[in-house]
């Protein structure tokens, strides 16, 4: 039987410690939009489906 070796490669580097510009971007807006009383939100998912299909 033939033995399978794994290699472990990556295109990109992970980290745990540290988000990056565009984690810390996305986060921040986040936060803007989740703070602002003029952005539309749902409770009822059917309702967020039936807008989304206009």
């Amino acid at each position: 039987m033939a033995k399978c070796e794994r290699r472990h490669s990556s295109l990109f580097e992970i980290s745990l410690h540290q988000p990056n510009e565009d984690t810390v971007a996305a986060m921040l807006e986040a936060e803007r939009i989740a703070k602002d009383p003029s952005v539309k939100g749902y409770t009822d998912l059917d309702a967020l489906l039936a807008d989304l299909k206009k």
